[in-house]
């Protein structure tokens, strides 16, 4: 028997053990069996499962964009554009990026009149490094999904409040791994951003530099670009 939503129900995941509630479910036909988010991950890009979201959960409205930037200023502008209009609605952000992708983008909130000191005191404006994230859960060279997904939920978490404010991110750990040349972490990790997404409201951004594609990448390009539900529009 299905279980009831009204009810408030909890399951424990059978493949790690972890206890979690509805929000966090999701049926793998493989298994026949609710699984949490991370080995969800784990087992749909393991063996090509089918996986069905719970019927009983609600679904989440995420959007996943992404952009072959040709320009740094270009990328800060939009970027920025698609951030300050989230946090002028009362939204947070977050900005998995470089270093200088970070100094640009903020200079470029300020600018719009963004009162950047208030939005970091409130947990409302979360930069963050993404040589050091990646790092929090790559193993063996590749993204592991447990990992990831622990360590994303909670900046999420952090970032949504107590008040469940809706998210905007903004990531470029993506283009870290294809500039290394680990592109099969690239993709892996473009499909556990899906995986999250589809349990956590999340409007998230990635972009990659246009210069680190060559003819040869063209195929790899679109299987990107397939990840995503399109791109931001000029800001």
């Amino acid at each position: 028997m299905m279980p009831d939503p009204a009810q408030g129900w909890s399951f424990t995941c059978p493949r790690c053990l972890t206890h979690e509630g509805c929000e966090a479910a999701d049926w793998c036909d493989g298994c026949q069996a609710f699984l949490c988010d991370s080995c969800w991950c784990e087992c749909l890009l393991s063996n090509g499962l089918t996986h069905t979201r719970s019927p009983h959960c609600a679904p989440i409205a995420s959007r996943h964009t992404v952009d072959f930037y040709t320009d740094d200023t270009r990328l800060s502008d939009s970027v920025a554009g698609f951030l300050a209009d989230g946090l002028q609605r009362g939204e947070s952000a977050i900005v998995i990026a470089t270093p200088g992708h970070r100094r640009d983008v903020r200079s470029q909130l300020v600018a719009q009149g963004i009162d950047l000191a208030a939005a970091e005191r409130e947990d409302r404006y979360i930069p963050i490094d993404a040589t050091a994230t990646l790092a929090r859960f790559m193993v063996a060279g590749s993204p592991d999904g447990r990992r990831f997904a622990q360590t994303m939920r909670a900046t999420i978490a952090r970032a949504s409040g107590s008040s469940g404010r809706p998210v905007r991110a903004f990531g470029e750990m993506v283009a870290l791994l294809w500039a290394h040349g680990n592109k099969s972490s690239t993709l892996r990790l473009e499909q556990l951003w899906n995986g999250l997404a589809r349990q956590v409201p999340l409007a998230l951004h990635c972009a990659y530099p246009r210069v680190a594609f060559g003819r040869k990448d063209e195929r790899a390009m679109r299987e990107l670009g397939a990840e995503h539900s399109g791109g931001l529009e000029p800001a």
